[in-house]
């Protein structure tokens, strides 16, 4: 289960407008990343290894 806290990560362009941000399970283990607007982006998968990911998945394209 994902920890439901503010992101550990952003990245934002000069003029401070969000771009990405990241949800962890934990202190090493990303588990999606978002947009700016918070929709999931791509959402990581762990297996057996420890802080190794599985796979991932991205999320299909939105059109308006």
């Amino acid at each position: 289960m994902a920890t439901p806290r503010a992101p550990r990560s952003t990245r934002g362009n000069p003029n401070g407008i969000l771009v990405k941000q990241w949800l962890y399970r934990d202190q090493l283990k990303p588990v999606a990343e978002l947009d700016g607007a918070g929709s999931l982006v791509a959402r990581f998968v762990y297996g057996s290894k420890p802080h190794v990911r599985t796979t991932s998945y991205a999320a299909a394209p939105r059109t308006a």
